[in-house]
C-alpha cells in the first residue's frame, strides 16, 4: 500500500513537471532530462514508470479523457423523458464546463502553443459524441448533412469559448455558460445586442 501510494505520488509529480515546462517550452523540445529535473527524479525513475515522453503526454490526457467519460455518463444518466428538450436548453454544459475548470490548468498547457496539437482534435471528437448522444433518441437524423453541420458548429462554439474562458479565468463559469448558451440559442448580434458584460 505504502509502495502503491509513493509510485502515485512520484507519476503524479512526473506529469506536473511535464506540464510545467509546457508553460516556457515547445513539446518537441522537451528532454527526459528537462521532465527528471523538473521533478526532482533521475532517468531511471522515469522510464521505470514511461517509456518516454510520448507515452506520458498521452497519460495525461487519458486522465482528463476518462473524467470526461464519467461527465457523459453522469450526463446520460440525468436526462429526462425529452432528450430534445435538454439539448435545446443545453443542459449538458454545467457539468462539461465544471470539467473544464476542475481540469483549467492541465487543459491551458495541453491545448496551448506548446501542447499537443492533436488533443483539441480528441476533445473535439468527445464533446461530439456527447452532443450527437443527448438527442440519440429522437427523431433528428444523425447522418444528414445539416445534423452534421450544426454539430460542428455547436462543438466548435464550445471549444471557442473553452480557450477563451482558459485565458480569462477570473470570469465565473456560470457567466461562461450563460453566454455560450445565449451564442447557441440567440446567435452572436442578439448576444450583443442583449449587451450583457462577462
Amino acid at each position: 500500500m505504502v509502495y502503491e501510494k509513493k509510485s502515485t505520488e512520484t507519476k503524479n509529480a512526473i506529469k506536473m513537471a511535464l506540464l510545467s515546462i509546457l508553460e516556457e517550452k515547445p513539446f518537441s523540445s522537451i528532454s527526459i532530462n528537462d521532465i527528471a529535473t523538473a521533478a526532482h527524479i533521475n532517468r531511471g525513475t522515469f522510464y521505470y514508470h514511461y517509456a518516454d515522453k510520448f507515452e506520458l503526454i498521452e497519460n495525461i490526457e487519458n486522465d482528463f479523457f476518462n473524467e470526461l467519460n464519467n461527465v457523459h455518463d453522469a450526463i446520460l444518466a440525468k436526462s429526462s423523458a425529452n432528450p430534445l428538450k435538454d439539448f435545446e436548453s443545453y443542459r449538458f454544459l454545467p457539468d462539461f464546463f465544471g470539467l473544464v475548470e476542475n481540469n483549467s490548468y492541465v487543459l491551458k498547457q495541453l491545448l496551448g502553443a506548446n501542447g499537443d496539437p492533436m488533443f483539441e482534435r480528441h476533445i473535439r471528437n468527445n464533446l461530439k459524441n456527447i452532443i450527437s448522444e443527448s438527442i440519440e433518441t429522437t427523431d433528428i437524423s444523425k447522418h444528414s448533412q445539416q445534423t452534421t453541420l450544426v454539430f460542428d458548429f455547436i462543438t466548435s462554439a464550445c471549444l471557442t469559448v473553452i480557450n477563451f474562458w482558459l485565458e480569462h479565468p477570473e470570469i465565473s463559469k456560470e457567466s461562461i455558460i450563460t453566454t455560450l448558451t445565449m451564442l447557441l440559442t440567440q446567435g452572436p448580434v442578439n448576444t450583443l445586442l442583449d449587451n450583457n458584460e462577462l
